[in-house]
């Protein structure tokens, strides 16, 4: 509803997951927009290969600094993938393998209209790293899960730091409007 009279826009979403279930860019695909879609899981960026055409899809695990990074599979299909050691303390079953991380300026380059964050545990930490000032986001949804009230807290001062005020949140995902 936010966006509804705006036709065409660029959105980011990082830790994309799936080119349409639990997906948050969706719609605005569907509306005419595009972006760039970010993921660890290849599975995932051949979906959204597949099924979001118009869209840059990337394979790449986004972190707040250039690492090597251990990513964690829950599986193919999972939206639970991370490089959060700790949160993925909090899943049964994983496998692994490494890869060097990118961070986000590396990948983006213009104003964005919408960001959406849904990393995993890194969610924070990449956020800080994004130059607000330069990419303006006029909307930006975060996941912050609810064993996480300190951090809720954190990133709400953050963005109330950058003009950003709370809109919305859900069980997850929390969405901040710029006042700018």
């Amino acid at each position: 509803n936010f966006f509804q009279n705006k036709q065409k826009g660029f959105y980011v979403d990082l830790g994309a997951f799936n080119p349409i279930k639990y997906n948050n860019t969706y719609l605005l695909y569907q509306k005419g927009w595009s972006g760039i879609n970010i993921d660890l899981n290849k599975t995932s960026i051949d979906l959204f290969n597949i099924l979001r055409k118009k869209d840059r899809n990337i394979l790449a695990a986004v972190s707040n600094k250039k690492t090597k990074a251990k990513i964690y599979i829950e599986n193919i299909f999972s939206p639970l993938n991370t490089i959060s050691s700790k949160f993925n303390d909090n899943i049964s079953k994983t496998k692994f393998y490494f890869c060097n991380t990118k961070k986000f300026s590396e990948i983006v380059n213009k104003k964005i209209d919408f960001l959406n964050i849904d990393i995993e545990g890194m969610d924070f930490k990449v956020l800080k790293s994004i130059n607000l000032n330069f990419y303006k986001p006029e909307l930006i949804c975060i996941e912050i899960h609810q064993e996480d009230t300190k951090k809720e807290s954190m990133i709400s001062k953050y963005l109330h730091d950058f003009k950003y005020e709370l809109i919305w949140s859900g069980v997850f995902s929390h969405i901040f409007k710029s006042k700018a």
